[in-house]
């Protein structure tokens, strides 16, 4: 029998500092960054604990890259590698303990750094940096403190759920990194917490908005800032043509403000049939030669990143799981340090499309997750990548390994599982689930300059 032993030399931080690292992640999120927010927050130790502050730190963000995987599991994952290193072995108190005095301060600033970061600057568009702004929820344990802090809501079918903390979030929509987020409890118009991510608008942005965001008091503050947006307007918006342009847009008047507006009819064509709509655009990009009408509509199609970026957190990552933290603190600490994982994981993925030349839709979300999990546990590249490959572990192999094309499919809005045994085969309303369609669809979009919205002003006598 031939023994083959493999030997690697893992480089970590010095005694009790080494579980401190997100494998080749911590490239992107070095120890100095670390320490630097720690020491603007007044939280470093005055003397050196089993669980310092700043493996503290990593261990929460780590804890987003696991999302079944308790804190005490995360920690045993990242000294794995480390077997012949004198390390201390936590409980589970002592871990509770050291996030407790922790809190969420130095993650808000982590958070806001890698918001920032050269990699999530994203290519742009006809000289504008697209972006879009929209809101989900997430669920969280039903305790006396979330309910006193979140309430409790009902859902469609008049059953009471999960308190919910509501995320708004700022997304480049050709990276799908974030520029911004706020969270907190469900407002009923999603328009009104998203007001506070204005501040990191400015101009040469191009800010696309779904429907519920064409409030004219929201799209003023939006104005002010410089940037530009494209809404959806509701179908029957009235939108007095005050002039027309050979694009099939129309220059109107909304909210005492001079936008453009846009009519699209879509046509969608399935081995079903053909099914149309019409959809109503305004935008504050007036000149129809810079910025022509089918190329906004082809565009305004990037606005779907955003949902791409709500499908990556509360799918991939968290698996459909409910919070853990059952109080504000913990859960404003577990969000943040939730987002930082996402943020990392986008940067790096932002590096492999940029060597590779490709489109964030071409680089897996789910590859990229899977080696950052096995490069934390094998303690791969934590001083960061070597000269010869500079991208680094995940990088690398993310461009290696490109999705194909992204097809277009076409579903009906249900429930595919549902989260109880006894709604199965049913849709969202609790009607009886059709069979979905199958085989190619072909989307066609038309520009409408005729669209009976948009009527010519009455004549003042």
């Amino acid at each position: 029998m031939v023994q083959c032993v493999i030997t690697r030399v893992i480089v970590t931080a010095v005694g009790r500092f080494a579980p401190g690292h997100l494998g080749p992640l911590t490239a992107l999120l070095p120890f100095s960054v670390v320490d630097d927010a720690l020491t603007r927050t007044g939280l470093v130790q005055r003397r050196v604990r089993d669980l310092p502050a700043r493996v503290v730190v990593y261990l929460l963000i780590a804890q987003g890259l696991f999302g079944q995987v308790s804190l005490q599991g995360v920690y045993r994952k990242a000294v794995a590698a480390m077997s012949g290193m004198p390390l201390p072995d936590p409980t589970r108190q002592a871990l509770h303990a050291a996030r407790a005095r922790l809190g969420s301060r130095p993650l808000r600033v982590l958070l806001r750094s890698l918001c920032r970061h050269p990699d999530a600057c994203p290519p742009l568009w006809r000289g504008l940096e697209v972006c879009a702004i929209d809101g989900t929820v997430l669920d969280v344990p039903d305790t006396a403190s979330t309910r006193a802090w979140l309430g409790k809501h009902k859902h469609r079918h008049g059953l009471a759920g999960y308190p919910q903390v509501q995320l708004i979030c700022l997304v480049h929509c050709t990276t799908r990194t974030l520029i911004d987020t706020v969270f907190g409890p469900v407002h009923g118009r999603e328009f009104v917490p998203a007001t506070r991510l204005l501040r990191s608008l400015h101009t040469g942005m191009l800010v696309l908005l779904d429907a519920g965001f064409d409030a004219a008091v929201f799209l003023a503050a939006l104005a002010a800032t410089e940037a530009d947006f494209m809404v959806r307007l509701p179908r029957t918006a009235r939108l007095a043509a005050l002039e027309r342009y050979p694009d099939g847009s129309w220059l109107t008047v909304r909210a005492g403000r001079t936008i453009r507006a846009i009519a699209v009819d879509v046509a969608i064509d399935t081995p079903q049939g053909t099914r149309t709509t019409t959809w109503l655009f305004a935008t504050t990009l007036l000149n129809w030669r810079t910025h022509p009408a089918p190329a906004l509509v082809e565009c305004y199609h990037d606005r779907w990143e955003v949902e791409e970026t709500f499908c990556s957190i509360k799918s991939t990552m968290l698996g459909g799981r409910v919070l853990r933290c059952g109080n504000p603190p913990g859960l404003a600490q577990e969000i943040h340090a939730l987002l930082i994982a996402y943020q990392l994981l986008r940067l790096v993925m932002a590096q492999a499309g940029t060597a590779a030349g490709l489109r964030c839709t071409r680089i897996g979300f789910t590859l990229a997750l899977e080696q950052a999990r096995n490069g934390l546990i094998t303690a791969t590249d934590i001083t960061g990548p070597t000269d010869s490959d500079l991208l680094g572990t995940i990088a690398t192999y993310l461009r290696d390994h490109p999705l194909p094309e992204r097809r277009l499919r076409i579903y009906n809005r249900l429930a595919k599982r549902s989260l109880s045994k006894y709604a199965a085969g049913k849709t969202r309303n609790g009607k009886k689930r059709q069979p979905l369609p199958t085989g190619t669809a072909t989307l066609t979009t038309t520009i409408n300059p005729n669209h009976p919205n948009s009527h010519q002003p009455k004549r003042q006598t």
